[in-house]
């Protein structure tokens, strides 16, 4: 994963700081009905070419916004989804799950208060509602649709207020799809100790086999929440294979109100986390291979944590990145977390906030990454041009450009003259092309200084790349890449640069000691030191290109 900056030699540029909140908002989508009170962007999907969004309606039964993906990348309204059945307080897209030409969404009131889920079809043209699905044994008030996952042909629907042993125990049911293309419930599966009030299917997720439900009220001898684990057999055959309880939790945590599954990786938010106070933590758990158990390998928080972040209330997993809302961020403003697993560990990657957002927005409720690894984030309180607490959507590139701070020559001349401009550009370089003229009878020396601001947090290693040239035969030159503000000595070219074009290329390990702490500035400076111990006259050398890259 790379991350590079580019500034470019040209005319004069005033101030790059309003560049800095929005260098990874790539878009933001507003709702084409927006009014007061929608809460748009509550809870988010999106696969291929397809984005859905819902939010409460006007006459709150709620809706699905459609977005599809322009010939550009960007995301363009192409639709509302409401229930044909729909009525006031059905909760419609309490819950969204998409594959491949259909949508499933949950309306977790319907139904008499048993709750429902319903299916959309793409024709080719339009989404057309097909079925409406209850789940056969759900009770009164079971919220069957309150959260959903597909994979394939297995739908896997939630009910976290259903009961079996005790009150609101939870239930999950599964659907498999037939020949017809109608989806027809194959199981419902309960927890073997189900315990009141342990909601079990508050959050589910499926990845071929293995289904993961989350049972955020499960409390037993101080261990809040748990996540199951069911398989399913050769013959089809549903059934509890594990219980998951988390190490370095405590009391009330909520351990499974999100899950996420990948591979042979499980993540699990606990939003509560510790003691009620709701900071909140994300655990990871592993298992060897498919069929084995999970087992944990890390928990997850901000270093700067602080009561009611609830950090892990909602998240998506794919890619190996974690995408974690906080809706009470910096005074319920909110926003979204980015970790990736770098070697055995994970790192975290980046913050992404609004432009413009403000407290009481509680960004981070709905959250999604999309198949080009872009990540989708609800703000489905903020105040906007449609009214207070419409709601709004944002896009976020993960692999986005830093802002460029500043380029200072600090000896040398500009190959332009004046202050370089500096930009960013499609290819995502950092690029600036500068000469010097130098005496003959001394050594010449060329520094470059060159601050960025980056949103990658910690990165392992910092990349620099030289490029560059000079117009004598018997020059010869040595690059030196120092520390900006301590002038400690980073790296040496290891070879002369003569009048060849060529390149220089610095890796630099345990790079997070050059970020800036606080603002994410790489600050450092490039010395070319210029040989002429026989040559008469003038001569030019060049730096062609700069390249930074923050991995």
């Amino acid at each position: 994963m790379t991350l590079a900056l580019r500034l470019v030699a040209g005319a004069v540029v005033a101030a790059l700081g309003a560049a800095a909140a929005a260098q990874c908002q790539a878009q933001r989508l507003l709702a084409t009905d927006g009014a007061p009170g929608l809460n748009f962007g509550r809870n988010i999907v999106s696969r291929g070419d397809w984005c859905f969004a819902s939010c409460d309606s006007p006459d709150e039964q709620g809706e699905v916004h459609v977005f599809r993906r322009s010939a550009g990348g960007g995301w363009e309204p192409s639709g509302i989804l409401r229930a044909r059945d729909g009525r006031r307080g059905d909760a419609f897209g309490s819950a969204l799950a998409l594959r491949a030409g259909s949508l499933f969404v949950g309306a977790q009131y319907a139904n008499g208060n048993h709750g429902a889920v319903y299916v959309f079809d793409f024709d080719g043209t339009r989404w057309i509602e097909v079925q409406k699905s209850t789940g056969q044994g759900a009770q009164l008030g079971a919220g069957f649709g309150g959260s959903l996952a597909v994979d394939g042909g297995t739908l896997v629907v939630g009910a976290p207020f259903d009961y079996t042993r005790n009150t609101q125990d939870g239930a999950v049911y599964i659907f498999e799809r037939n020949q017809s293309g109608q989806w027809v419930q194959k199981a419902r599966l309960t927890a073997n100790d189900g315990r009141v009030f342990a909601r079990l299917g508050h959050s589910v997720d499926i990845e071929g086999d293995t289904v993961v439900a989350g049972a955020p009220g499960d409390w037993t001898n101080s261990q809040p929440g748990a996540v199951y684990v069911f398989k399913r057999d050769g013959s089809g055959a549903w059934s509890q294979a594990q219980k998951i309880r988390q190490q370095g939790g405590s009391n009330e945590d909520e351990l499974g109100i999100s899950v996420g599954l990948e591979g042979n990786m499980l993540v699990a938010g606990a939003y509560r986390y510790p003691d009620e106070i709701d900071v909140g933590a994300i655990f990871v758990f592993e298992r060897a291979a498919t069929g084995q158990a999970f087992f944990q390998t890390a928990m997850l928080t901000l270093p700067d944590g602080a009561p009611d972040d609830a950090l892990g209330r909602h998240l998506d997993f794919r890619f190996g990145r974690i995408v974690a809302g906080s809706r009470g961020r910096y005074l319920y403003r909110g926003g979204a977390y980015v970790w990736e697993k770098r070697g055995l560990g994970w790192r975290l990657i980046g913050e992404l906030l609004a432009e413009g957002g403000a407290p009481i927005d509680r960004m981070g409720w709905g959250i999604s990454i999309a198949d080009d690894g872009t990540a989708i984030v609800g703000s489905h309180q903020e105040d906007n041009e449609n009214g207070e607490q419409a709601g709004a959507v944002y896009v976020f590139d993960l692999d986005c450009p830093a802002e460029i701070r500043e380029l200072t020559v600090l000896e040398g001349q500009l190959l332009s003259g004046g202050i370089p401009e500096l930009r960013h550009s499609d290819d995502s370089y950092l690029v600036t092309r500068a000469k010097v003229t130098g005496q003959v009878s001394q050594p010449h020396l060329m520094r470059l200084r060159l601050a960025a601001t980056t949103r990658r947090l910690n990165p392992d290693t910092i990349e620099i790349r030289v490029e560059g040239r000079i117009t004598d035969a018997s020059a010869q030159t040595t690059l030196f890449l120092r520390d900006w503000v301590t002038d400690d000595l980073i790296a040496v070219s290891q070879y002369p640069m003569t009048m060849e074009e060529t390149a220089r290329t610095f890796t630099v390990p345990n790079a997070a000691r050059f970020i800036r702490s606080g603002d994410g500035r790489i600050e450092v400076e490039v010395r070319q030191i210029v040989f002429f111990p026989f040559t008469l006259g003038g001569f030019q050398t060049y730096f062609d290109q700069i390249e930074i890259h923050a991995r």
